[in-house]
């Protein structure tokens, strides 16, 4: 990866990091079942995982260019429902670092990433789905 595409990727996990409270705000209910925050807020943060995930799996498995950004911004939402989920403090730099790193291994060792990521990526997705079905 260059320079420019190194600068690109950071310019975009830092804009979607600061952004990602609510994906770990949805990973902490889900654990804890306290709705802190109004449902519906958390049923919408819900509903844009589902469609930022889509575009992750249109990127990853078909190569769709045009899903680059929105594959990217899956990644930090990841990492910041992986980081509610976890019980962490959340911290936007945290979970730059850790999306950064996710998309490191994605883009440079698929087959691993296939093998570590993708199963808990998934799993979090059906976790998502079945609070929208009970919410």
């Amino acid at each position: 990866m260059g320079l420019f595409e190194n600068w690109k990727v950071s310019g975009i996990t830092t804009d979607a990091a600061k952004a990602s409270k609510p994906f770990y705000d949805l990973a902490v209910i889900i654990e804890t079942e306290d709705f802190y925050i109004p449902k519906e807020a958390v049923l919408i943060g819900a509903q844009i995982f589902l469609k930022m995930h889509r575009s992750f799996d249109l990127y990853f498995n078909n190569r769709m260019k045009n899903e680059k950004t929105e594959a990217i911004k899956f990644l930090v939402a990841f990492a910041s429902y992986a980081m509610g989920k976890d019980m962490m403090h959340w911290d936007w730099q945290q979970v730059r670092h850790q999306s950064q790193g996710i998309y490191g291994s994605m883009e440079e060792s698929p087959e691993d990433f296939k093998l570590y990521n993708l199963p808990m990526i998934n799993r979090f997705s059906i976790e998502v789905k079945e609070f929208i079905s009970n919410n």
